[in-house]
């Protein structure tokens, strides 16, 4: 750990959007000197950030400095670059480590009092930032599957938004808030000892999966697509190479990121874990409705291919007694901005923004049929969601749900990006209302036999018993060998 106890002479390097997203926790500390920043664009050389100038890499060498802080994302070529004028390794920082070792030590819990409660097992899920999200609520339902099996879990995240955190606060499941991670300094270690059990949800938290497998059993559950490999592992690279997995037990959430995972490391992942949903239908009664309506759930995105289903809606035209609804954030984006002037010129489109878990699971009664139109997509909720309603449902062989679903019979499937394949459906459905009810009977079958929190939780029960007897084992037998 670097010492910051006398003032120290750094140089930023790296002046754009990763430096402005973070450049108030950069100026705001007071126990260093920012002498000079760097950037490789020339156009903004002689410029100056709040007095300081901009200066050409070259200039680095003339300057008396202790350490050099990289903003930036494109991390390995600076560090090559530096490396390759003669500047020691040893003073070479990464800006989000830099910042995340001064705040070590601050680790937030929230909860609700628990009392009387007979623990088995205390069992740690570290995630990314808690929000309303495919692998936000994985974890959430893992820690939920646990306790009901007598197991205190904690749920461990860098942030995250306070209205989910909330949320899932007063549902029992108890969150820490962790603002150093992915990094993991020596307090924050010392306070992961109480765990018996690790599980690290999601690829970017790779160094807590690596580090963690030596002082304890580690599952690591994954979900990305092959969009975020290149990143972490490069941002990464020491924890990222063979060796530094083998003390961990891996799984993919489908069979789209186990071969994703694999083709980084061969055979690696060591089987699937479905994620499980809590069952909702009990609480919902049958509705009388004019209308079919067509819903799609999810953040506007261009992986979500809202803009093939928006395109699909165009070529059905004008239809009587049908309504599509868009359920989800929308983001500033060249993509959005696009799709929002479709939104905002389609009269059978209603737009109903983010919305909590429990406001949607209030929509649900009203929804006849979810879409989800990915390109890729690990195992979307929305759609095990729809199933667990016992809801027609329409995804692309893109998405993990994919293999669960068989046409006509418990949903349908289209090829991703194909609009008229998925116009198809949809059209198909609007004329065949009279077998909706048996297709949607069938899906919540689907829904019972694979992603019932009842299965889930035994699934990942046995998982994490297995890892810990194989841990043990395994670094017994690597003591006694060295």
């Amino acid at each position: 750990m670097v010492n910051y106890n006398d003032k120290i002479k750094v140089i930023v390097f790296g002046v754009g959007n990763y430096f402005r997203k973070r450049e108030k926790d950069i100026l705001q500390q007071n126990d260093f000197e920012i002498i000079a920043f760097a950037d490789n664009n020339e156009n903004l050389w002689k410029e100056r950030i709040y007095n300081i100038p901009i200066l050409s890499p070259d200039t680095i060498l003339k300057i008396n400095y202790d350490f050099i802080i990289i903003m930036s994302i494109y991390t390995s070529e600076i560090v090559k670059q530096l490396l390759g004028m003669g500047i020691e390794k040893e003073k070479i920082i990464f800006g989000d480590k830099f910042l995340a070792e001064r705040k070590s030590g601050q680790i937030k819990i929230y909860s609700i009092d628990k009392k009387g409660m007979t623990v088995t097992r205390k069992v740690l899920i570290i995630s990314t930032f808690l929000n309303y999200n495919g692998g936000s609520l994985a974890a959430v339902y893992a820690a939920s599957a646990l306790e009901d099996r007598k197991m205190q879990v904690v749920l461990m995240s860098p942030g995250g938004d306070k209205k989910f955190i909330d949320e899932i606060v007063q549902s029992g499941i108890t969150v820490a808030i962790c603002p150093v991670l992915p990094y993991l300094f020596e307090k924050e270690l010392n306070w992961i000892e109480q765990f018996d059990l690790v599980i690290v949800n999601v690829l970017s938290m790779i160094l807590c999966a690596s580090v963690l497998s030596l002082r304890k059993p580690v599952v690591w559950w994954i979900h990305e697509s092959a969009d975020v490999y290149t990143i972490i592992f490069e941002k990464f690279k020491e924890y990222s190479s063979i060796d530094s997995l083998k003390g961990i037990k891996i799984y993919a959430v489908s069979k789209i990121p186990q071969n994703i995972f694999n083709e980084f490391f061969q055979r690696r992942v060591d089987g699937i874990l479905n994620y499980g949903i809590p069952d909702m239908n009990h609480l919902t009664v049958a509705l009388k409705k004019n209308k079919l309506v067509f819903a799609i759930i999810g953040t506007v995105s261009e992986i979500k291919g809202h803009d093939v289903f928006f395109e699909a809606i165009e070529k059905i035209g004008k239809i009587d007694n049908v309504e599509f609804w868009v359920i989800g954030a929308i983001k500033e984006d060249t993509f959005v901005k696009k799709v929002v002037e479709k939104l905002e010129s389609n009269p059978l489109i209603k737009v109903w923004g983010e919305l909590t878990r429990s406001q949607i699971y209030d929509l649900f009664p009203y929804i006849d049929v979810v879409v989800c139109s990915s390109r890729i997509d690990s195992l979307p909720i929305a759609i095990t969601e729809g199933m667990m309603y016992g809801k027609v449902c329409i995804t692309t062989y893109g998405t993990g749900i994919a293999d669960y679903i068989c046409n006509e019979k418990n949903g349908f499937i289209v090829s991703a990006e194909d609009a008229d394949a998925l116009r198809e459906k949809i059209e198909w459905i609007i004329v065949n209302k009279d077998k909706l009810k048996e297709i949607g009977i069938n899906a919540r079958k689907t829904y019972e036999k694979y992603f019932n929190m009842e299965v889930f939780g035994r699934n990942l029960e046995n998982i994490l018993m297995e890892t810990e007897v194989w841990w043990n084992k395994k670094f017994v037998k690597d003591n006694k060998e060295n």
